[in-house]
């Protein structure tokens, strides 16, 4: 008996050994896998600035004659040219990845559009054509927005108060428009856009005077700052 105990004790104590001689060998195991990065869902929901150009184009046509027993002068004209500046804004995104865009943009645009008047003088003796060139100064817009995001593409309709002076005169009115916008990154994002705008316009009655030279008789309708703009444009959006 006493042998078999101090048997079955030297057993234990050999096992013992070996399990910690395995413990110390060296792990087969490779190295820990580097965790996947899943970027998160893009949402267009945000701040934003950016810079834009393109080409205006406006019907600023002055409609004005005068006749006397002499002479009849008429006038009109159209205009279109360059047209850039930038832009800020604010959209919300109702859901992740798709989903509806509301939000607001105020613009600042400088305006080149070469206003040009066509005159035209009768007299008995003949008939004599002449024109004159003008240009607008700045076109500004605050505007609502309302579109869909399909993930990275969003499209929108757009439309509020446009003010400026574009040849006519400084004015108040309103525009309207749409346009698709794509985000090239996380933080980049780039648009085309369509705006119409409409400053207002001014009528003047008919009028009919007497002078030295017999009756002469004028009448006016003059229609100013009413236009249309494409443009792109690129813009940072804020997280």
């Amino acid at each position: 008996m006493k042998k078999f105990l101090l048997a079955s004790t030297a057993l234990a104590m050999l096992s013992g050994i070996g399990v910690a001689s395995a413990a110390d060998l060296p792990s087969r195991k490779g190295p820990p896998m580097a965790p996947v990065y899943i970027p998160p869902a893009f949402t267009w929901t945000g701040f934003y600035v950016g810079v834009n150009a393109g080409y205006a184009w406006a019907d600023n046509n002055n409609n004005n004659n005068l006749y006397t027993p002499y002479i009849g002068y008429s006038s009109g004209g159209n205009s279109g040219g360059f047209i850039g500046g930038a832009q800020a804004g604010y959209n919300y995104q109702f859901g992740l990845g798709s989903g509806v865009v509301i939000g607001a943009e105020a613009d600042i645009q400088y305006v080149d559009l070469g206003k040009k008047n066509n005159n035209l003088y009768y007299a008995p003796v003949g008939y004599y054509p002449t024109s004159n060139n003008s240009s607008g100064n700045y076109l500004g817009t605050v505007r609502a927005r309302l579109g869909y995001g399909f993930d990275r593409f969003l499209v929108y309709a757009t439309g509020g108060l446009a003010y400026g002076d574009v040849g006519g005169g400084s004015n108040a009115g309103w525009t309207v428009g749409g346009g698709v916008e794509y985000a090239i990154w996380q933080n980049w994002t780039v648009k085309a856009e369509y705006l119409y705008y409409n400053l207002g316009h001014n009528n003047n009655n008919d009028n009919l005077f007497t002078g030295v030279v017999g009756p002469y008789y004028y009448g006016g309708k003059t229609k100013d700052n009413a236009g249309n703009i494409i443009r792109v444009g690129v813009n940072y959006k804020f997280w």
